[in-house]
């Protein structure tokens, strides 16, 4: 990047280095929600279901190897959510979370299997875009039933989609601010800003009356 940088206007330059920092910082803010959340299920203080977060364990790896082949070498929210999905993983294995899977989840993985076919094999970009978000809205339905089922524990966990929220806002401004208007540019992006916000909505959504 510095050969390149010397061959820009200055203010350009500074545009693109500014673009740069908030691509890593969502990144970083998105691993570092992660890492707490991953913590806390390590404590027993937030239940992960094995079934769900294995698929989208496999969905965030696909999704991070494609990323590179279509030659987008900024990936870095995508290696984000890597991390956080593995130490999730990893953190439920060892306190050995529940495997809860249901015929919700056999039809999720069917559904999202389909997809990434779509996506991997598709030549048209958004076509493929498509693939991947069904895929990963998919992938998102089990968690969001467990939420629906226990709207107590989801509550416990609207800290962690609302940061999520605020992380994904980063890589948007930074597509934004480097002049990528585009909806290839910003779709998956801006996708995935609408599936935190409801399942962050699914957390918070009140339940039952408070009497003091």
């Amino acid at each position: 990047m510095g050969n390149l940088v010397h061959h820009l206007p200055r203010k350009e330059a500074h545009v693109k280095d500014f673009a740069f920092a908030l691509n890593v910082f969502g990144a970083c803010l998105g691993s570092l929600t992660a890492c707490l959340y991953a913590l806390r299920v390590w404590q027993k203080k937030e239940c992960a279901n094995l079934a769900t977060w294995s698929i989208i364990f496999i969905l965030d790896f696909v999704g991070l190897y494609l990323t590179y082949v279509t030659g987008n070498h900024e990936p870095y929210i995508q290696i984000g959510w890597c991390i956080a999905v593995t130490l999730i993983v990893a953190a439920a294995w060892i306190r050995k979370g529940d495997w809860l899977w249901k015929g919700t989840d056999t039809v999720v993985l069917v559904t999202c299997a389909m997809s990434v076919l779509v996506w991997v094999t598709s030549k048209e970009v958004f076509l493929s875009l498509f693939g991947y978000l069904a895929a990963v809205y998919g992938s998102s339905i089990p968690q969001a039933r467990d939420y629906t089922s226990d709207p107590h524990a989801a509550h416990k966990s609207a800290w962690m989609w609302q940061l999520s929220l605020i992380a994904i806002l980063f890589p948007i401004s930074a597509k934004l601010l480097d002049g990528k208007y585009g909806i290839e540019h910003t779709l998956v992006y801006v996708a995935l800003f609408v599936l935190n916000i409801i399942m962050a909505a699914l957390c918070m959504r009140r339940t039952t009356r408070h009497t003091f």
